[in-house]
């Protein structure tokens, strides 16, 4: 579930949110009747968010910096044979040292596997349900990304100033 590292999703080794974000609380995984969900634990999509942000270079024990909660509001499927899509549904909310909101959004990102994979049973609710969670956090560190270089006062002004 640990979102590769792309073009889109680099940071650069000098940007101000590289070693900056705590995790905070990781909620809502697993907590619906549907197979899809339960297919995702808060650990696993806990550990997922974390080994991305490391990954990626933006991980920070604790401390004064930003903290990130993560909710999963859900996952979509299709009627059977309709689709092998997915639409997950994670709100992502991060904030500074002072608790105020530097990035708050509900990512919707679809997912459909490669032809290759398991076409049905548990093992293909696992491939969708771990491939939707790896695209939603790939689509948060795009958009966090882009929002920190198109707006980076937002961010800097929420960090304490030496």
């Amino acid at each position: 579930m640990v979102a590769p590292v792309t073009p889109e999703t680099e940071f650069a080794t000098n940007s101000f949110l590289r070693d900056t974000i705590a995790l905070g609380t990781v909620t809502g995984a697993g907590s619906s009747a549907s197979l899809l969900e339960e297919q995702v634990t808060d650990t696993a999509l806990r550990e997922a968010l974390a080994r991305s942000l490391e990954r990626h270079g933006l991980r920070y024990g604790a401390g004064d910096r930003f903290t990130l909660d993560v909710r999963m509001v859900g996952i979509e499927d299709r009627p059977l044979f309709e689709s092998l899509t997915v639409l997950g549904r994670f709100e992502y909310v991060m904030r500074g040292p002072q608790r105020q909101i530097v990035f708050d959004e509900i990512i919707a990102t679809p997912f459909t596997p490669e032809i290759t994979a398991s076409l049905f049973g548990p093992a293909n609710r696992a491939i969708l349900a771990e491939g939707s969670v790896r695209a939603s956090i790939d689509e948060f560190l795009f958009r966090l990304r882009r929002d920190a270089q198109l707006n980076p006062i937002r961010f800097t002004l929420a960090l304490p100033q030496p």
